[in-house]
């Protein structure tokens, strides 16, 4: 099985220019490695759809996990949200949970259009908290959303990690045995490919279902495991 890798896509003009540092990649770079992770690959593209689209997609395919900072803020220019919409074909739309959290936080009257573009996001994204500024990032596929600003930023991905480690602790906790962290990134699409040998061969004769895609899948997974063992 392949160990857990990861791609960080640092998205601002700001950085290109020279204006501000990026430092969110050396800091996440850090925390991977403490968490078994290894960082394969970083690039700082501009705050562009198109650019930000197609490496979204390509880091996606790539990378069992994939940080992108920047661009989710109430600006014009933070389009990263309604880009990662488009990637992925999914409706970019307000997050109701995101919108109250926000709502919430700003004093009445306070809560203007610009914010509350901060409470849209692709379709079915998980939230990640906020505890400094509210406004939220979120995960859609592999893809975890984060803001720019470094101190803020920090502390959003510590929340991420701590509610990574709890899930495990959890689970360890409720099956009495130690539990390993295994990734089945692209598990799914390695099915695909056995199944239509399979049925090129006539092994299969029938079109294939889903449920034989997650079976395959299942399969591959537990021999990947096994072998590394």
């Amino acid at each position: 099985m392949s160990s857990f890798t990861a791609g960080v896509i640092v998205i601002g003009d700001e950085i290109l220019s020279g204006r501000t540092q990026d430092t969110n990649s050396n800091y996440i770079a850090k925390k991977l490695l403490e968490a078994g992770i290894k960082l394969e690959e970083v690039i700082v593209i501009q705050d562009d759809k198109k650019t930000i689209i197609e490496n979204v997609l390509k880091y996606s395919s790539k990378y069992s996990y994939v940080f992108t900072t920047g661009g989710i803020g109430p600006t014009h220019d933070d389009i990263t949200s309604e880009s990662i919409s488009a990637a992925f074909n999914l409706q970019y739309e307000t997050n109701k949970m995101a919108f109250e959290i926000l709502e919430n936080y700003y004093p009445k009257g306070e809560f203007n259009e610009s914010r509350q573009r901060m409470a849209k996001m692709p379709f079915g994204s998980e939230l990640i908290l906020n505890p400094m500024t509210a406004a939220p990032g979120f995960i859609v596929k592999n893809i975890y959303v984060l803001p720019g600003v470094p101190e803020i930023m920090q502390v959003m991905f510590e929340e991420l990690m701590k509610k990574i480690k709890m899930f495990k602790t959890s689970l360890e906790r409720e099956l009495n045995q130690e539990v390993e962290w295994a990734s089945e990134h692209l598990t799914s699409e390695d099915a695909k490919e056995k199944l239509k040998l399979q049925r090129q061969e006539g092994i299969l004769s029938r079109k294939i279902m889903k449920g034989q895609i997650d079976s395959m899948a299942a399969t591959i997974f537990l021999q990947d495991w096994m072998n590394q063992r």
